[in-house]
């Protein structure tokens, strides 16, 4: 037998009990939830698809896992690949990654999973060392997972959600990010990262001494909804092997009928469960035979939910064919969401509401603070948990909160767009009320009421349409008011320096030698070395980062004339009005200054990144245009002492202005530049790049309202790629002398 060498228990001495299964043979469906590694008994008509995934995850070192959201990939990998692991000798490490701001470093809550599994299994592991990279842990020569009979186990890493590193993860930490999925490449192709090759490179005996290059070590699964395959794709040169793809397809209506049978038993018959699952299947694919039928498990498990409640409550043995009726299909989720939305408050319910939707209707992450600070405490937070409405997590040491599936959105928004609709008309009707209550004291009484009353029929209609030009655009019922607010003559547009910002010189870059000689690897990010650099041409521009009334103006007027290619961004933290405009694509941006260029009769254009700099330093060198420290309320950041900080952009020009006048310089959110984005200083940045079809990616500068007060530096540099629109991402205008 192999001798153990020595290494680090993760549990005590006896095998940590798996938790115990939520489902039973009462209640065996999870609805909305996926299944759970407790819930394998109650996981049916995957077989197949298990098996296949068993194998590709066995022979290869990477395996990619995607299909389309609500196809159960969750469910497969948890209640069917983990229990077929652990009989091949094999450690599931289960992650699903925190890209919060105030979350772990990823590489941190990679190690962090893998210890929670370990102890989970009773599994003795590795002690990792100070640093040590991924590719280190696993190839270091003696590094081995043992179980309590003293078997070696081979860590197989399951990368669940992976997308969200591709959306979280490019918004909040770009360049972490990049660095993690380099790191996962080298991992999954058993590659040396650059910095430990080169380092092993010049002592060879270390290498041969220290690590396995030919030892499979762990296996890599990543799995993925459907539509971010692409991005996946384009790190190819970086994994060769990510061929090796599995699609999860949605069940078959044979499969359906499994789902509905295996795990029911006698709680519903072959004709019942047959019309449960034609209820599902939808008229266009009933005429098709079964195991050409596609079936969508999250709905199918909670319709087979639902009506299992329902025969719970009537006390009945069995799901009968009376319980089903011609408007369960359309009607299942709805009365779902108000059954559970039911036991919560009204305050709780505007939290689902408004806080995990987002304005385009897709979900929303948000930590548990959030719904504390709106009003919802724990008891009722249970309740939507008990009620599979919400999903309660922790990742990363941060509890968060979502819907529990994206088939939900779609009634979450109907009940939200519904309740502001009646909010609003019941505003209307207070208004009418309470002008009625004037006129009451006129002499004029009866003239003002037949005005009043032709107001009123006005009023209605005028609600009407702004209601319907609101949800046609997917904008909240308050931008009823701001179309009326344009109709009436509001114009909005920015406001730019008094005058222009004279020529001049200064270096660009980092300043501060303290903190530059602890940036090491992230120098690129603060533009050190540092550039002397002259800008030789006045400019003005905008005091404010633009805002979405001035940009959902240039929208409105778009459409007015013709152009309704022209969308209406998805609204942003804290809302719309005198809130910077984020969710813009760099195209988008340069529409606007152009735009813009023909209202006032100047050239106008996004800031090339020195000039950014220069107007946001204002004649300083310090860290801030106010100087060194932080200190408190001076923006806009996580950390900054603001009320909006690492929760939501600020009304704009809340803080005090630089000394040429400009506001939120620091933080609120990024904002974009025409300049391309290079690790050093080499003349791009005093370039503007205004080919919006050029891939390349662009600077974006001044932090935002969920980064450290270091990414709030007059020095701190970010990257985007032009044709992303990023929620913490907006922009100012440049413009230059007027035209001839």
């Amino acid at each position: 037998m192999n001798q153990v060498p020595a290494t680090e228990s993760a549990s005590a001495s006896v095998p940590a009990q798996a938790a115990a299964s939520t489902l039973s043979a009462q209640e065996p469906w999870p609805g909305l939830a996926s299944y759970a590694e407790e819930d394998t008994s109650y996981f049916a008509a995957r077989e197949a698809e298990r098996d296949e995934l068993l194998e590709r995850v066995l022979q290869h070192r990477l395996t990619v896992l995607y299909g389309l959201s609500g196809l159960g990939k969750s469910s497969l990998v948890k209640a069917g690949l983990f229990p077929m692991l652990r009989t091949h000798q094999c450690l599931p490490v289960y992650v699903r990654l925190n890209f919060a701001s105030e979350a772990a470093a990823l590489v941190d809550q990679v190690f962090a999973a893998i210890a929670a599994a370990a102890q989970t299994a009773g599994a003795k592991m590795p002690v990792r060392q100070s640093d040590e990279t991924l590719w280190e842990y696993f190839q270091r020569q003696g590094n081995a997972f043992w179980s309590q009979r003293n078997r070696l186990l081979t860590p197989v890493l399951v990368f669940d959600q992976f997308e969200e590193i591709f959306t979280l993860g490019a918004f909040r930490r770009a360049d972490e990010s990049k660095a993690f999925l380099e790191a996962i490449a080298d991992l999954a192709e058993g590659r040396a990262p650059s910095a430990v090759k080169a380092r092993l490179d010049r002592s060879p005996a270390e290498a041969s001494r220290n690590f396995d290059f030919n030892r499979q070590a762990c296996h890599v699964l990543l799995s993925l909804r459907e539509d971010y395959l692409a991005y996946l794709e384009d790190l190819r040169r970086l994994m060769p092997s990510m061929g090796n793809h599995m699609r999860l397809r949605p069940l078959s209506g044979t499969q359906a009928m499994i789902v509905v049978r295996k795990p029911g038993g006698s709680l519903v018959t072959q004709a019942v469960a047959g019309e449960i699952v034609t209820a599902v299947v939808g008229a266009r694919q009933r005429q098709r035979p079964a195991a050409k039928q596609e079936v969508d498990p999250a709905l199918l498990s909670l319709l087979c939910r639902e009506l299992n409640k329902r025969r719970l409550k009537e006390a009945a043995a069995q799901i009968s064919a009376e319980m089903l009726t011609e408007q369960v299909r359309a009607g299942i989720l709805g009365d779902f969401y108000e059954e559970a939305i039911g036991r919560v408050s009204k305050t709780t319910r505007r939290f689902v509401e408004d806080k995990l939707l987002l304005a385009s209707g897709q979900r929303d992450s948000v930590a548990l603070e959030v719904a504390h600070e709106a009003g919802v405490d724990d008891a009722q937070i249970d309740t939507l948990v008990d009620e599979r409405l919400v999903r309660r997590e922790e990742r990363g040491g941060i509890v968060r909160l979502e819907l529990t599936h994206d088939v939900l959105t779609d009634v979450v928004r109907a009940s939200r767009d519904q309740r502001r609709e009646r909010e609003a008309r019941e505003q209307a009707q207070q208004l009418a009320q309470e002008t009625e209550k004037r006129l009451r004291k006129s002499r004029r009484f009866a003239f003002a009421m037949a005005v009043l009353a032709l107001v009123a029929i006005g009023l209605l209609g005028l609600i009407a349409d702004a209601y319907y030009w609101a949800k046609n655009n997917f904008l909240p019922p308050d931008s009823m008011l701001t179309l009326q607010r344009f109709r009436l003559g509001y114009a909005p547009l920015p406001d730019l320096t008094e005058k222009p910002i004279s020529p001049g010189s200064f270096n660009m870059g980092e300043q501060d030698a303290a903190f530059i000689a602890n940036l090491g690897e992230l120098e690129k990010h603060f533009g050190v070395p540092s550039k002397a650099i002259e800008i030789t041409q006045p400019f003005y521009l905008g005091k404010n980062e633009i805002t979405y009334d001035q940009y959902d103006y240039y929208v409105w007027q778009q459409h007015r004339s013709g152009d309704t290619e022209t969308k209406f961004p998805n609204t942003g933290q804290g809302g719309r009005g005198d809130r910077p405009v984020v969710n813009v694509n760099l195209s988008e941006a340069m529409g606007y200054v152009a735009w813009l260029g023909k209202q006032t009769g100047q050239n106008c254009r996004l800031p090339m990144e020195a000039e950014w700099e220069y107007a946001a330093r204002a004649g300083t060198v310090t860290a801030y245009y106010w100087g060194d420290e932080v200190g408190s309320n001076h923006a806009n950041c996580n950390g900054c002492g603001s009320p909006w900080g690492n929760k939501e952009s600020a009304p704009v020009g809340s803080f005090a202005a630089n000394q040429f006048g400009l506001y939120d310089m620091s933080g609120n959110v990024w904002e974009w530049t025409c300049s391309n984005r290079r690790e050093r200083f080499d003349g791009s940045e005093q370039q503007c790049n205004d080919e919006t079809t050029d891939a390349q990616s662009r600077v974006v500068r001044g932090g935002s309202w969920d980064v450290d007060p270091d990414g709030a530096r007059s020095s701190a540099r970010g990257i985007s790629n032009p044709a992303v629109r990023n929620n913490v991402v907006g922009f100012r205008v440049l413009c230059e002398s007027p035209i001839e």
